[in-house]
């Protein structure tokens, strides 16, 4: 209950620029998806981050560039328990992928995943990226070392050389050190919410 406190507490403090919209989303559709979208886990793991839900309000901000973007296919890399996932399902006409590397929110994000979305239980630094056909990734800050992050936005970079399609790239939250990794593409768009705080719309 403390963490959860906590949490409501970094919303409020760290969100300053938009903590009031921030809450009021959250309050809205953490009544809505009741079911799916207000589970926490807080772990020491010195890969992955905590499995911490992505603010609805930022969600609203992303569903709204995919559909104007009209994209059909989305992979959220390291989904969680799915709140990102069921939103974008309920908001949006893409196809949803997931992947999520811890077996106990694999099985529960399962149970509470809508019709349109595809959850898999694999690690994101693993995925054969030239066989997922997916027009935007979104990373929701999953890894807390910078190299990692840079291998995996490599894997992604190196399986769309030969495709003559545009893709996107949307960052969440990801600390400002780690942003020279994301160079080579273009920034489309920035939500800011405050330090570190902020959404990144990239496309190749």
């Amino acid at each position: 209950m403390k963490k959860v406190l906590l949490f409501f507490f970094n919303i409020f403090f760290f969100y300053k620029k938009k903590r009031f919209k921030i809450l009021i989303y959250e309050i809205y559709f953490a009544i809505k998806y009741l079911k799916s979208g207000n589970f926490y886990k807080f772990r020491n793991d010195d890969v992955m981050t905590d499995t911490i839900p992505c603010p609805y309000y930022f969600i609203h901000k992303i569903s709204k560039f995919i559909n104007k973007e009209k994209i059909r296919n989305i992979v959220d890399l390291g989904s969680g328990y799915g709140r990102l996932t069921n939103f974008l399902d309920d908001k949006t006409e893409a196809s949803i992928f997931g992947y999520e590397l811890d077996k106990d929110v694999f099985k529960i994000s399962m149970k509470n995943k809508k019709k349109n979305t595809t959850i898999i239980n694999d690690d994101i630094l693993n995925i054969d990226y030239n066989k997922l056909k997916v027009d935007c990734f979104i990373l929701n800050d999953p890894l807390h070392h910078k190299k990692k992050l840079e291998y995996l936005i490599k894997k992604i970079k190196v399986s769309k050389i030969d495709s003559k399609k545009k893709y996107y790239l949307i960052t969440i939250n990801i600390n400002e050190k780690k942003m020279h990794i994301f160079e080579d593409y273009k920034l489309l768009k920035i939500t800011s919410a405050g330090y570190s705080k902020c959404i990144n719309f990239f496309s190749n």
